[in-house]
């Protein structure tokens, strides 16, 4: 909990990973826990996969972890109103997006600019 490190420059996704990535190597970073929510944890690793690929090769541990993992394993009443987050119309167009992500970036069509909100 002491060694958390919040990465607060970029405005995307991939922004994001390469802050992140000069963080780590920075600090000497070993262990490696990326955070980020349930529904977007699938774009993130995909974003990611090269650049985790890179880590490990220099002795890195990446795990991804997420706020709702770790409340459900602490509160019934978290994992109910997650249960029901994800049930809502809205929550299931997201994630509808996210995986229309995943798949435009192994096609090779996934576009993202600096500034661009992902």
């Amino acid at each position: 909990e002491n060694d958390v490190i919040l990465e607060d420059r970029s405005q995307n996704t991939i922004e994001n990973l390469l802050e992140c990535a000069e963080i780590i190597r920075n600090n000497g970073f070993r262990r490696i826990a990326v955070m980020t929510s349930q529904w977007h944890t699938p774009r993130t690793q995909v974003l990611t996969e090269s650049t985790v690929k890179e880590l490990e090769a220099e002795g890195r541990s990446v795990t991804f972890i997420t706020p709702e993992e770790i409340l459900r394993k602490k509160s019934r009443r978290h994992a109910q109103i997650f249960k029901e987050a994800y049930q809502r119309p809205s929550m299931t167009e997201r994630m509808d997006r996210e995986q229309k992500g995943v798949q435009a970036f192994k096609e090779g069509k996934y576009t993202s600019k600096p500034g661009d909100k992902n």
